[in-house]
């Protein structure tokens, strides 16, 4: 089966009267589609825009993108690399978005996008390190504020310890855990060993979070297992 293809078309009043009008875009991709084996499933159009200010002002590209974000096609196909964009750093973000989303992107005067032109070669750089910056401070911010809220007494993060469950930032006791693990205590301060405890609770028919049956080791965490630093809802 043919790859579906979405063909964008762009143009300024200028270039509709230079010769560079949408249809001359429009053979141009239809064209490149027959040769190159694609199907066109749809074809938008942005007409009579112009300048920087409008770069944003074009319902046109937004549908497109929108459109194989959600698969209703697998290329987007454009006459030009600047249809998408006149400015080759917002050229190169359109093609990392929707690279990351698994689609392609095939340009008819530019049949080698991913080249090492010095320039576009460049921003990708850029680009790169401003992502993983942006990564790495998402990552900062999420760990300063999870140790902000544990120094404060509240539940941080991870899967909480046998006894507790998490509600709304905070940890709170769990009655049938709580009763183990008094149980479990009381057994160890009478002398009984982990295994033993364990051959104890599953007799009685407590169950583990995970697990069929009770292990030592187990035990030993949850009878070791120190209390929250601040007072806890019962």
């Amino acid at each position: 089966m043919k790859p579906r293809a979405i063909a964008y078309l762009r143009v300024s009043t200028v270039e509709q009267k230079s010769g560079y009008g949408l249809d001359v875009q429009e053979k141009a991709v239809r064209d490149h589609a027959k040769k190159a084996g694609l199907r066109i499933v749809s074809v938008v159009e942005d007409a009579a825009l112009s300048g920087s200010k409008t770069e944003e002002l074009r319902p046109g590209l937004a549908e497109v993108l929108l459109r194989l974000e959600e698969g209703d096609a697998d290329v987007l196909l454009v006459a030009r690399l600047d249809r998408l964009a006149r400015d080759v750093v917002l050229q190169e973000m359109l093609l990392r978005r929707l690279v990351r989303t698994g689609k392609q992107v095939v340009s008819v005067a530019e049949p080698d996008i991913n080249s090492e032109d010095g320039h576009r070669k460049l921003v990708r750089v850029i680009l790169g390190a401003i992502a993983e910056y942006e990564a790495w401070l998402i990552a900062v911010r999420l760990r300063a504020a999870r140790d902000l809220k544990r120094s404060r007494g509240g539940y941080a993060s991870g899967r909480p310890r046998y006894g507790y469950r998490a509600s709304r930032g905070t940890l709170v006791k769990v009655p049938e855990e709580q009763a183990i693990i008094k149980e479990a205590k009381r057994l160890r301060k009478a002398g009984l060993s982990y295994r033993q405890i364990a051959a104890h609770l599953d007799a009685e028919g407590h169950r583990p979070r995970s697990g069929r049956s009770w292990h030592p080791t187990m035990v030993a965490r949850v009878v070791a297992a120190e209390r929250p630093t601040r007072a806890l809802k019962s």
